[in-house]
C-alpha cells in the first residue's frame, strides 16, 4: 500500500505511513501495523477485500470499480463490506461501479442497474423499474430466479 501511495503522491515514508495506517483503521482494522506488515496469505478472504477497498481508496478515486468486492465471503462479511462502501461513497464524495452477479447484493447498493447477457449491456434503467417492470426478457428471468426479494434500495 505504501508503494501505491508513495508512487501517486510526493509523500516521505513516514507521511505515507499515517496514511495508510488511517486507511486502514478507517476499514475497521484495529492493528493497521499488523496489517499493513501481513502478506495476503495471513490474512482471511473478509480482510483481503478490506485492504484492497483501503489500497483503491488511498488516492481518493472520484470512481471506485468494485468487481465482485464480496466474493467468497460469506454472507455476514458480505453486508459489511456492503455497509462501509456505501459509508465511504458518502463520506468521500464518489461514485461505485458496483459489479457483481448477485441482484441482492445489486438492490442494496445500485441506484441504476445495467443487465448484461454474452457481454453485451442489455438493459439500463434504475433500480426501481428493473426491479418492478424488467423490459428484456432475460432481466426477467434473472429476478425470478431471486427466491424472496426484498429491495433496500442504497445508492451508487
Amino acid at each position: 500500500m505504501l508503494d501505491v501511495l508513495r508512487s501517486k503522491k510526493s509523500l516521505g515514508k513516514k507521511e505515507a505511513e499515517k496514511e495508510v495506517f488511517q486507511q486502514l483503521l478507517e476499514m475497521n482494522f484495529s492493528d493497521p501495523e499488523k496489517i499493513a506488515a501481513a502478506y495476503p496469505s495471513q490474512l482471511s478472504g473478509g480482510m483481503n477485500q478490506r485492504v484492497m477497498i483501503s489500497m483503491a481508496l488511498l488516492l481518493r478515486p472520484r470512481l471506485l470499480i468494485a468487481d465482485e468486492p464480496t466474493t467468497g465471503l460469506d454472507t455476514i462479511n458480505q453486508q459489511k463490506v456492503i455497509r462501509k462502501l456505501l459509508e465511504l461513497k458518502e463520506k468521500y464524495k464518489m461514485s461505485i461501479l458496483f459489479i457483481t452477479h448477485d441482484l441482492r447484493l445489486a438492490d442494496q447498493i445500485a441506484d441504476k442497474v445495467a443487465v448484461m447477457k454474452n457481454g453485451e449491456i442489455i438493459e439500463v434503467a434504475p433500480l426501481s423499474t428493473i426491479r418492478e417492470n424488467p423490459q428484456h426478457s432475460y432481466t426477467k428471468e434473472l429476478w425470478n430466479k431471486i427466491p424472496v426479494f426484498q429491495g433496500s434500495e442504497g445508492g451508487s
